[in-house]
């Protein structure tokens, strides 16, 4: 009930969740151009990931191409790239936490 006695204002509750959805529909999309940068082996390897956790581009140092050491490299690799989707995740939770907040919305602990 509304605060004038009468039922709620499904109409406006139904405005308020598509206007939600366009607002993460737009969040998403931004996520897509936004990068952050993983990396391993003090920075000899870094991988630029996206809002999106898509692989953008893997950087390699000459100095680790120059051990030639396939199975470190292997293992660098896949570290520089975790640490740059770990990193994403933070950026995608953090976004999603202001969207949340500007729109009235308490998620602590949900994201």
């Amino acid at each position: 009930m509304n605060s004038q006695g009468g039922m709620f204002d499904f109409g406006n509750i139904m405005k308020q969740v598509k206007g939600f959805k366009d607002s993460i529909d737009t969040m998403k999309k931004s996520m897509e151009d936004k990068t952050v940068e993983g990396s391993s082996g003090g920075g000899m390897v870094k991988a630029v990931i996206t809002g999106a956790q898509k692989v953008k581009k893997i950087i390699l140092s000459d100095e680790i191409l120059a051990e030639n050491d396939k199975e470190m490299l292997e293992a660098m690799i896949t570290a520089a790239v975790n640490d740059g989707l770990s990193r994403a995740d933070e950026m995608v939770k953090t976004e999603m936490g202001s969207l949340a907040s500007s729109m009235g919305l308490p998620l602590n602990g949900l994201l």
